[in-house]
């Protein structure tokens, strides 16, 4: 138990030093770069310390928020702050990225995974509430310590920090971010990727080490780095944009800071603040895109894993129905047919017609099982309401929990492949409830109104998050909630899934009625 605490003591220590000196690192940096109205237009120790506490588990965040402070400290005192200031404005910014990562587990626990473009839109809106009340106070201490300009402190601190979060924070998720683009690194990829690289810092070189002058010619304006991006979007995803944007946001930072480039000016605050929404605006719009290409690149890999599953289904079924026809059904022919044979070589008096006629009827009866089994659903046509209450009542039944069936509704004419849409929807709604929900009560429900038949299954389970599971789920090759959504695609219906986490689950699906009879 000794050994083990101070093993935990000295890894806390090591992630705290380590934290303190890439945090006094990369102050360092932005307060050399610029310091106007008592703050930096550049700080890209933002990125740094929002990205490590969004991956890190809660029980180090001790060790990264005391390293944070140390370096933060040392770093503004160096560069002549007053204790004072120096101790609030590395607080003010522990906030803030505590703020966002409290923020982002509870809202998008799963936007720290970069796989969609709502993860990368809800990441830089919520991590920009915390931005901006932390750039209120810091404008408040600058103010008031400082002397220094309310309103060029407030816009200089949010784009400096948004900036630092776009170009370093997605550098910390990349380093542990699950890949899943299914593409494999071959030895022409990882040419391409280095000749991309290079081609793309050969190009921020050219743009923004440039001689500022009066008028700017098209090769010195950031243009020609779009198609690059784009490439590396298109090419390589999620990892390729993020090195990509690192490459060519700290190259136009050092090349401005030199008074070089296309943003340069005689006014260095100016020229950054310009400078930091050309790299958030850029950030932001290929983080979109890659993730973009990326999610379409699953959407397709999986659809195609579909496919291949119900042509394999199908083909098992085959096999299976080719068993059955040769083990059961042509073999009992076969004898049949010896018997009739013996019979009419050596007629047999003790065997009458009726053994014959009860041997057709069992093989008519294995046939007609057969013909049932390869049904897609377990009832006629007409008959949906009567399924799914059986459905409910047997499957919850053996499952332990309390059913209830709500099913008072008029006679309506659906498709057959309407009825086999719902019932499936039912069906992998039920085995779902009865797998993970956890539930004790399970209540399948029918309604027709304005020419829409529903069908809605609730339970009073565990509950979860619906967008991030389906997504997960998704990710992870289950394809139960895709398949029940694109069943009822096909036959113009919708899929209505509301839940949360200890209040239960509820599935509906709603289909267009033919006609009332």
């Amino acid at each position: 138990m000794v050994t083990a605490s101070r093993l935990s003591l000295v890894t806390e220590l090591v992630v705290a030093l380590g934290v303190a000196g890439g945090y006094f690192a990369l102050c360092g940096l932005g307060l050399s770069l610029d310091l106007t109205a008592g703050v930096s237009s550049v700080w890209p120790a933002s990125g740094l310390l929002t990205g490590l506490l969004l991956v890190a588990p809660r029980d180090r965040w001790r060790a990264i928020a005391c390293g944070a402070l140390l370096g933060g400290v040392a770093s503004n005192l160096a560069f002549g702050f007053s204790a004072v200031v120096s101790v609030g404005y590395t607080l003010i910014n522990l906030f803030e990225s505590c703020a966002a990562a409290l923020l982002v587990r509870r809202f998008t626990p799963d936007a720290r995974h970069l796989r969609h473009p709502t993860d990368v839109l809800s990441l830089t809106a919520l991590i920009g509430v915390a931005v901006a009340f932390g750039a209120l106070l810091a404008a408040l201490l600058a103010w008031v310590a400082l002397h220094a300009h309310f309103w060029t402190a407030l816009r200089t601190w949010i784009a400096a920090d948004m900036s630092g979060v776009l170009t370093i924070g997605p550098v910390v998720l990349a380093l542990v971010r699950r890949t899943d683009s299914g593409i494999p690194w071959t030895f022409r990829r990882v040419v391409e990727c280095a000749l991309m690289l290079v081609v793309l810092t050969a190009a921020s070189s050219w743009i923004f080490f440039s001689p500022h002058t009066a008028i700017q010619t098209p090769l010195t304006q950031p243009f020609p780095l779009l198609p690059l991006a784009i490439w590396a979007a298109v090419r390589f995803g999620v990892p390729g944009t993020i090195w990509s944007l690192l490459i060519v946001n700290s190259l136009s930072l050092w090349g401005t800071s030199l008074g070089l480039g296309p943003y340069a000016t005689g006014d260095p605050l100016q020229a950054h603040l310009t400078l930091q929404l050309f790299n958030c605006a850029v950030s932001l719009v290929f983080l979109v895109l890659s993730t973009s290409v990326e999610s379409t690149q699953r959407s397709v890999r999986l659809h195609r894993e579909l496919v291949l599953q119900v042509q394999s289904a199908a083909d098992a079924e085959r096999l299976r129905l080719a068993h059955e026809l040769h083990d059961d059904v042509a073999q009992k022919l076969a004898a049949l047919k010896m018997q009739l044979e013996l019979d009419r070589l050596i007629p047999n008096r003790d065997r009458s017609t009726d053994t014959f006629v009860d041997a057709v009827d069992r093989l008519i009866a294995d046939v007609r099982a057969l013909s049932r089994s390869m049904r897609p659903a377990p009832f006629e046509e007409g008959q949906l309401i009567p399924a799914l209450a059986t459905l409910a009542h047997t499957e919850g039944r053996r499952a332990g929990l309390r059913v209830l069936v709500d099913a008072r509704v008029e006679a309506v004419r659906l498709s057959r492949d309407v009825e086999l849409a719902c019932y499936r929807v039912v069906r992998e709604a039920v085995n779902n409830i009865i797998k993970h929900a956890g539930a004790r009560h399970l209540a399948v429900s029918a309604l027709t109104q304005a020419g829409v038949f529903a069908v809605r299954v609730v339970d009073d389970g565990r509950g979860f998050d619906v967008v991030p599971a389906a997504r997960n789920a998704v990710l992870d090759g289950h394809l139960g909630l895709m398949g029940m959504q694109e069943r009822l695609d096909q036959v113009g219906g919708t899929l209505t899934i509301r839940s949360r986490r200890g209040g239960g689950t509820m599935v509906e699906c709603r289909v267009p009625v033919m006609t009332t009879i």
